[in-house]
Order: C-alpha cells, then sequence, then structure tokens
C-alpha cells in the first residue's frame, strides 16, 4: 500500500503534465487550421478587390471543418496575407504573429 501512494505521488503530476502538453499541441493543432481558413478568407477578399484589414470568427467559420471550435480573437490582414490572430479554447490561448505560433496555458 505503501508503495502505491509512493507510485501515485511520483505519477500523478506526470500524467496532469502530460495532459496538458496534449491539450496544448491540440489546440496549436486546430490554430493551424484556423490559420488555413483566414488565409482562404484574405485571398478571397484580395482576389475581388475587397481590402479586408481584420477578420473574426464570423468571416472564416464558412472555412473551418468542425474541429475548430474555440474563441477566434480579432485577426489581422495586410494585402492578401494574414499578419495576426489569436485563437482561444480550454484555457489554452495560441497566438499567430504572421511567422510563428506560440502558446500558452491559463491556469
Amino acid at each position: 500500500l505503501v508503495i502505491l501512494a509512493i507510485l501515485a505521488a511520483l505519477l500523478v503530476p506526470k500524467l496532469t503534465g502530460w495532459i496538458d502538453q496534449a491539450k496544448e499541441k491540440s489546440v496549436a493543432g486546430e490554430a493551424h487550421l484556423v490559420l488555413s481558413a483566414a488565409q482562404a478568407y484574405a485571398s478571397e477578399q484580395y482576389a475581388s478587390g475587397k481590402t479586408e484589414t481584420t477578420f473574426g470568427k464570423t468571416q472564416v467559420e464558412n472555412y473551418l471543418t468542425g474541429d475548430a471550435t474555440g474563441d477566434i480573437g480579432s485577426g489581422t490582414i495586410e494585402g492578401s496575407k494574414v499578419t495576426g490572430f489569436t485563437y482561444t479554447k480550454d484555457k489554452v490561448t495560441v497566438t499567430y504573429d504572421g511567422s510563428n505560433f506560440t502558446t500558452s496555458h491559463a491556469k
């Protein structure tokens, strides 16, 4: 019984960390889907001569599959390129700055 208690004390924090990492990777994957959808929207707007500079969930939801169900923060567009947005789901926020993704986890 003592051995089980020691193992549980060692493994529970480790398992929690693995679960958090998996959640962050999942949300980051969804953020990549959002980028693809936003880029499709930006390209379509640019090709039709519209000069959109921002987007939100309303503008890109028709381009998304059912997987990206989080909140899309206000995104920015320059010309035909998506230059930034935030995506939040399950207390994980992914920020895209035009070239890189960063992930933060609210506790």
